[in-house]
């Protein structure tokens, strides 16, 4: 049996990359297939990503992303907080 709140995370996480399972069931991305990182980041060329808007790119925030998540799998796989260089993200 799955703890709730374990469920809860999981459900939050998928929809925050893939997009609601059902989008008349969201937490918080649009009501929209595909609205999560992943499918927002589907749509855009690498030339708008590259974009400077507001003295940042969408790609890096893709990176600052992935970078978080790379350190979230080390925690989760390890238990160990990992250093972590924020410059790099």
């Amino acid at each position: 049996m799955n703890h709730p709140m374990a469920e809860a995370v999981r459900n939050m996480l998928k929809e925050s990359f893939d997009g609601p399972a059902n989008p008349k069931e969201t937490w918080f991305t649009n009501n929209e297939v595909n609205s999560g990182i992943l499918g927002a980041l589907k749509v855009v060329s690498a030339a708008e990503a590259s974009t400077l808007v507001h003295e940042t790119t969408l790609a890096a925030h893709a990176n600052h992303v992935r970078y978080n998540m790379s350190g979230t799998n080390e925690l989760l796989k390890t238990g160990n907080y990992p250093e972590m260089d924020w410059h790099l993200s």
